[in-house]
């Protein structure tokens, strides 16, 4: 059986403190084989030389020119994004507010549940820590193989965790209060590859 490749990234943070963000945001990118991963990564790296984007895509520093060759230019390929967009507003529950782990995890878990995943290769920014640590067990149990493969990269050197750094970054300002027709926008061009659930 061909192994799912997954790439995951998020945006906002998990606190609720005054200069804590408005939402928080998942977003996990999804091929179904290499060949899906290796044409999306020949686009970006195509999207770079149009744009003379010489650096790392990373939604919050990329300029709107830059943003918009790059997801005209992906959205020729093939891959699906499961995105869960919560306005952490509506979070009621104590447990939650109060505890930056529990919510991470909690949204994280809610995420892999709905993005219903075979046998899969996941691929998160950042390094191990103890929140996506305790994620482990849990994501190989949603994945259905105890072997399922979970790496930790840094974005830097990884144009698809680069993907899931600009669609979910997209995707948590779209759905704001602030979104831009131009945000609107993208993600049209992308709505045949983006599955956005937003908690309520």
């Amino acid at each position: 059986m061909t192994k799912q490749l997954v790439f995951i990234d998020e945006s906002g943070d998990p606190g609720f403190k005054e200069k804590s963000s408005v939402s928080f945001s998942f977003a996990l990118v999804v091929f179904e084989n290499a060949e899906q991963a290796e044409e999306v990564e020949k686009a970006i790296n195509h999207a770079a030389v149009l744009s003379r984007h010489l650096s790392e895509f990373k939604y919050s520093k990329t300029c709107n020119r830059v943003k918009d060759i790059f997801f005209h230019e992906i959205s020729k390929c093939s891959f699906r994004a499961k995105v869960l967009y919560v306005n952490k507003m509506k979070i009621t529950s104590e447990e939650l507010r109060n505890n930056a782990n529990k919510f991470y995890n909690f949204f994280l878990k809610q995420v892999i549940t709905h993005a219903k995943l075979s046998e899969a290769s996941l691929k998160l920014d950042g390094k191990k820590d103890t929140v996506k640590k305790e994620l482990v067990s849990y994501i190989r149990t949603q994945a259905q193989k105890e072997d399922a493969k979970i790496r930790y990269e840094d974005s830097k050197n990884n144009r698809l965790i680069q993907l899931a750094d600009m669609i979910v970054g997209l995707v948590s300002h779209a759905y704001s209060a602030n979104a831009t027709l131009e945000q609107k926008e993208w993600v049209k061009i992308l709505k045949n590859k983006l599955d956005i659930w937003q908690f309520k």
